[in-house]
Order: structure tokens, then sequence, then C-alpha cells
């Protein structure tokens, strides 16, 4: 089989689902980091593929701002699942393949894509599901088109469970265990929690600078820090020491730093580590 192209997939991104356990939430319009989260799934994978579907069971004028084409929303009302979004899908697109992903998945890249695509092709499978090295992922998965016939049929006898419709075809498991944090999504109020502190913790910016002595490379952070705070941006100083040290004093420039406003300056050596941290005034 030859290579699969973006231009023969369509994504069909799920958000047509009730999210009970995130408190009926619309998990797709739930922000993180003044961002929804659908957004973070249509930016991932917009170059990748030809054309994006939304399946949306409400608020579909508001999902509508997010892709060129029409939301979809499931044939019935009574919210039965992924793969009933898929179906609708299925109907509409004319491109071969189809990439199905939730909305709440903000963390993915295109090695997700790229791991899905090499594998149908490698395995001759008509459907290929990522396995993030614990357990099957069956909302992330790469199918071919054709299969609608089949699906209805499935949905039409009452069988809800996607996996098991899997099963009865010829099945690709994608091995994405080094990229466990694509399938970090939010079903509970916790895991937004959990999530938000991840994406604090990794989207912090570092600059970094070495220079020689004597080069003011001391006064241009002193000006630089000093900048940021006027700006109300929280910043600390890590300086390394190659040789011994003592604690901040008049003269140093972890001295100098701190007091151009640094929140927190730390200062290493190969046998200490200092950190100074400004504490706010407590009446």
């Amino acid at each position: 089989m030859r290579p699969i192209s973006s231009q023969q997939i369509t994504a069909v991104i799920l958000a047509g689902g009730r999210s009970s356990r995130m408190n009926t939430q619309d998990k797709g319009l739930i922000q993180l980091n003044q961002k929804p989260l659908i957004q973070y799934v249509i930016e991932a994978i917009e170059n990748e593929v030809s054309n994006i579907l939304i399946n949306a069971n409400r608020n579909q004028e508001i999902y509508q701002k997010f892709v060129k084409n029409p939301v979809i929303k499931d044939n019935t009302t009574d919210f039965q699942g992924p793969l009933a979004g898929l179906a609708k899908a299925m109907e509409i697109v004319t491109t071969p393949y189809i990439l199905m992903l939730p909305c709440d998945c903000p963390m993915i890249g295109t090695a997700l894509l790229t791991t899905l695509k090499d594998q149908l092709i490698e395995q001759n499978a008509q459907i290929c599901v990522a396995h993030d090295g614990e357990r099957l992922q069956p909302t992330f998965a790469l199918l071919k088109t054709n299969l609608l016939e089949s699906l209805l049929t499935y949905l039409a006898a009452g069988d809800r469970k996607i996996s098991l419709w899997y099963h009865q075809h010829q099945l690709s498991i994608a091995d994405l265990s080094q990229y466990q944090d694509f399938f970090l999504n939010l079903n509970t109020p916790q895991d937004y929690a959990l999530l938000t502190k991840k994406i604090s913790v990794e989207n912090v910016p570092i600059l970094g600078f070495s220079a020689f002595g004597g080069t003011e490379k001391t006064t241009l952070i002193i000006q630089l820090i000093t900048y940021l705070k006027q700006k109300n941006i929280r910043l600390a100083y890590l300086k390394h020491n190659h040789h011994n040290f003592e604690i901040n004093h008049q003269g140093k420039e972890s001295y100098e730093y701190y007091h151009a406003g640094a929140d927190q300056v730390l200062t290493s050596s190969r046998n200490k580590f200092s950190p100074i941290n400004r504490c706010k005034n407590k009446n």
C-alpha cells in the first residue's frame, strides 16, 4: 500500500458526550490557560489533514466558530457514545480515511497521526488504534471510511462498545507508549486541576546568559529583571558558580539581582545550592 497523504484524511473531533463526570460541562469548551480544549486539538492536526469536522450535540453555534465545515450531531438524541459521532462523520466525508480524536486531549502532537498511518499501512489494516503502553485508547484511531455499513449494522443491533466493533475488523495497535502525555484528558474536575498544574510548569519560559567576565552581563540582567518586574512578571534567577561562594551580600551578583526585583534567586556550585525567596509581608 502507498503512504497515506494528508489529503486522504478527514479528522472528526468528538465533542458530543454528556460529560456527566465533569458536572455536565461541555468539555471541548472548557478553558485551559485561556484557550478552549478543542482549540488545542485543532491546532495539533490542522496541517496534517485535509478537513476537520466537529461532532457536537450541544453548543453547535459556538463550535462552528472553530471550523469551516458544518458542525455535525448524532442522528439520535440520547448520547449514544463515540461510535454514533463516528458514524455521522462517515456518512459525510469524501476522504478514504477518518482520524478520530476526543475534544479534551490538549497534549497531542503530530507523532500520533504519523504513527497511526505507518502502522495501518504496515499491517494492511482497516483500523489502527493507539495504545499508551498500559491500555488501548479507542477514541484515538485512524479508520477506513468504507466501514460505514458495518458500523451502522453494529449500532442498529444496539451495541455501543467501541472495542468490540474494532475487533470485528482487521485491527492494528499502534504503540505510543513513549507519548503518554498525548492521552491526558479531562474526565473530572480533579483531572482539570492536575493538567492545569502540569501545563503551567511545562510552559515556564527560560532565558539563558553566558559570557566572559567584564562583558557587562550583570548590568544587562539587572536591566532585564527591572523591566520584567515593571510588567508584573514573576521570575526567578539561577546562577551557576564555578567556585565556592557565600550567601547573598552587597557587591555580589545575586544581591544585585534580588534587589532589582527577582522573586527568587538561586546560586549553585558543585557542592552548594542556595535559594533566596522573596516573601510577601503579612499584616
